[in-house]
């Protein structure tokens, strides 16, 4: 997802081609928080024709406020769609392409924390059409 302030002028797009923010500043995670997505999503610019110019760093959590604020863009996984703010606007990304989550647990854990989890992996892996867990 291509995170927006609300006043951006792609905000009224339903979906956004990543080449349309070419030129804009972007808010990303620190490499080292996740590494891996980090370069996924390095790649993806690069293969859209560009490198994005990050002008601010910061947990995951915190891009959605600098983006508020008017620092820049960011890219974010999906799962965001699930906060709402009015200050944002999350566009789905043209062409954009897939990763998949993997869960692995102990056999028999008897946390509670981890039955949760689990059951709410489940639920909205079901919820959004991918397959079951073993």
């Amino acid at each position: 997802m291509l995170a927006l302030p609300a006043d951006h002028r792609l905000a009224i797009r339903e979906r956004v081609a990543l080449s349309a923010v070419a030129r804009e500043p972007f808010v990303f995670f620190p490499r080292a928080r996740g590494p891996g997505f980090f370069d996924f999503l390095m790649a993806f610019c690069r293969d859209c024709g560009f490198t994005p110019r990050i002008v601010q760093e910061a947990p995951q959590i915190d891009v959605l406020a600098l983006v508020a604020a008017g620092f820049g863009l960011s890219i974010l996984p999906d799962s965001v769609r699930e906060l709402r703010r009015a200050d944002i606007v999350l566009r789905p990304i043209i062409g954009s392409p897939t990763t998949e989550l993997r869960v692995v647990w102990r056999s028999g854990d008897p946390s509670p924390a981890v039955a949760r989890f689990i059951e709410t992996v489940r639920r909205v892996g079901v919820k959004r059409g991918r397959r079951k867990l073993a």
